[in-house]
């Protein structure tokens, strides 16, 4: 499917999907989340949270997500290529604050 109707842009930001439960949280005054393999799964279950809330019943629709917040490379890996099997992605790209953006999927853009 390469119809650019069929593709919305959805933007995941960890800090404000992601619920506050998942994940080891450091107090302070710039308070960080870390997260560890075992909250890979919880973590795609809020990006699929996501996109059942935006998609509308009975249409099908790719989306084109971007992750955005900090996760170690591990993780994030863990999560695309979980992703790739997903029919209702069609793409992926990650944003560490202050960095440029790393298109992930689809592998050949």
């Amino acid at each position: 499917m390469d119809t650019c109707e069929n593709i919305r842009l959805l933007t995941f930001r960890l800090r404000e999907d992601v619920d506050p439960e998942i994940g080891t949280t450091i107090p302070g005054k710039y308070e960080k989340r870390y997260y560890g393999i075992s909250d890979v799964p919880s973590i795609e279950k809020c990006i699929e949270n996501l996109i059942n809330s935006k998609q509308e019943q009975e249409e099908y629709v790719e989306f084109d997500i971007t992750i955005f917040g900090k996760l170690n490379g591990t993780l994030l890996a863990l999560i695309a290529l979980d992703l790739e099997l997903w029919g209702s992605v069609y793409g992926l790209t990650y944003i560490n604050p202050g960095d440029n953006p790393v298109r992930l999927l689809p592998r050949n853009n």
